[in-house]
């Protein structure tokens, strides 16, 4: 008997001859029975079962891709990303976008953002323009103490002219002075309010002419759609941004959507130099006046714009998340991002000022510098919440000092940001802040050796982790209490609640009720 008969017809000949063959009795495998009688077809069936496997894998797979790689399109951007089961594309907006089969791919997203693209600017050009408050006489005493403001194109040689008038050498030391007498004159008011000025119960407008165009600037998380809020509702006119966020122009931002060159918007949010966009901030086209630049403490900031970019869906601006995830997420957020962070404090805080004080020793509430040749004021977001009737004097002299008649008081303006704290109170995060940085130096230290430059321990504390809302050593001063009753009778409460629905008359506020 040979070798191929004694082990069967699964011995494969290893002769160097039949190397890589199959012996001649192998063969018999391929016959409808082998020799223990096993059936072809059941190797078939094991064939045809691995082949439905993989291809019910490979529908599997092309699903997560389709539903992964939708194209998706940003109205906010100058190109369009598009991917389906092949290389990247950029396609100009402008473009038929066909997809394979040529057929127009429009997703649901882009056209509901189209469509509210369209109302908002349509709603915009409803909105009524700007009245003109009412402006100084010439034979006002108050004109021979300051000035209210300039036109937009000849602030700066007004300045000049006063300067040699007065052989004043320094462009702050006017603007220190008037600053000064606006707020002095408007808190003597406000303290002897008796009612609330009229001018409140004027609807939101936009600018009808061109008027100097003012960055409000910050980095992200520093408050900047709060302070946006309380601008609107003081000079009761809607402010822009150089960002088109859809969530904040469905909450009532209407002039977020027109651009920055709009002659219907004075006041334009910026995050720059840290956010910026093609065409952004100081583009060479001159199109901002001055600058109001709300400084927060950094690991606030820091934890604040964490919390904002992992928040989902609308009210991400106000939206709190788990203390687990902030421990976890917020934590490697903040130490990734704290040396850019230091670029916008760098760029719009000079290390000193014509009196030679640092930002670091600045103890005031609106500090002054020039910046590029521009006016620039710095004003705490740390000031706001601890005593917003005084951060809100300082920030509407400043804004006077730009809008003159095109906004009104320094004192009716603070009055009807105060009426309407409620509504300001939904562009604060409400949930309490967990103590993520306190006893933990290995993270805290790093961070403040990078802060240490700016930071202002009149204004923040020592440098300890410690948040600003756990800080034990400060006070919270309270606002004045704002009368319910209009100083023109001709006005009611219900009016002016239908005028917007974010304006809410605030008319069960008592004296000492908690501020924003």
């Amino acid at each position: 008997m040979n070798e191929n008969s004694m082990y069967g017809e699964k011995l494969i000949s290893r002769s160097p001859a039949s190397v890589g063959t199959i012996s001649p009795s192998s063969e018999l495998s391929r016959s409808p029975r082998d020799g223990h009688g096993k059936k072809r077809e059941g190797s078939l069936l094991a064939k045809k079962t691995r082949f439905f496997q993989i291809a019910a894998i490979a529908f599997l797979t092309f699903l997560v891709l389709l539903r992964f790689n939708k194209v998706p399109t940003d109205m906010r951007k100058s190109t369009t990303t598009v991917w389906f089961l092949r290389p990247k594309q950029v396609l100009k907006p402008e473009e038929e976008m066909t997809i394979l089969d040529e057929t127009p791919v429009r997703s649901k997203q882009d056209e509901e953002e189209q469509q509210a693209m369209a109302e908002f600017l349509e709603e915009a050009d409803s909105i009524s323009t700007s009245p003109e408050y009412t402006a100084l006489q010439t034979n006002d005493p108050r004109t021979d103490k300051y000035k209210i403001g300039f036109e937009r194109d000849t602030y700066l040689s007004d300045f000049k002219n006063e300067l040699a008038e007065n052989n004043i050498d320094d462009y702050e030391e006017i603007l220190r002075r008037d600053i000064k007498l606006l707020v002095e004159e408007a808190r003597e008011l406000l303290e002897n309010i008796t009612c609330i000025p009229a001018v409140c119960g004027d609807p939101f407008h936009l600018f009808s002419a061109s008027v100097p165009k003012v960055v409000l600037a910050s980095r992200p998380g520093s408050g900047n759609t709060w302070t946006r809020n309380l601008i609107r509702n003081g000079m009761r006119v809607y402010t822009g941004s150089v960002y088109s966020d859809f969530s904040l122009a469905r909450g009532g931002f209407k002039g977020e959507l027109l651009s920055k060159y709009s002659v219907k918007t004075g006041v334009v949010k910026s995050h720059y130099p840290l956010v910026s966009r093609p065409g952004g901030h100081y583009d060479g086209q001159g199109w901002s006046h001055g600058t109001i630049h709300v400084v927060r403490a950094p690991l606030d900031a820091l934890l604040a714009e964490c919390q904002r970019k992992r928040s989902k869906g609308p009210g991400g601006h106000t939206k709190a998340l788990p203390e687990k995830y902030l421990k976890r997420t917020c934590t490697n957020f903040a130490i990734s991002r704290s040396r850019s962070y230091n670029a916008a404090v760098r760029y719009w805080e000079k290390d000193t000022d014509s009196y030679g004080e640092t930002f670091k020793d600045f103890t005031g509430n609106l500090r002054f510098k020039f910046v590029n040749g521009k006016p620039t004021f710095s004003l705490f977001y740390e000031d706001l919440s601890r005593d917003l009737q005084s951060a809100l004097l300082h920030l509407f002299a400043a804004l006077k000092y730009f809008y003159r008649n095109q906004m009104p008081s320094v004192y009716e303006a603070t009055a009807c940001a105060l009426h309407s704290l409620k509504v300001t109170e939904k562009f604060h995060r409400k949930a309490t802040t967990p103590k993520l940085f306190e006893n933990r130096p290995d993270i805290v230290e790093p961070l403040c050796r990078k802060f240490r430059t700016y930071w202002n321990v009149h204004k923040w504390g020592e440098c300890d982790g410690t948040l600003q809302k756990h800080r034990t050593d400060v006070t919270k001063i309270q606002p004045i209490s704002i009368p319910s009753d209009f100083c023109d009778s001709t006005i009611e409460e219900k009016d002016t609640v239908r005028l917007d629905p974010l304006f809410e008359a605030n008319t069960t506020r008592k004296s000492g009720d908690e501020s924003p």
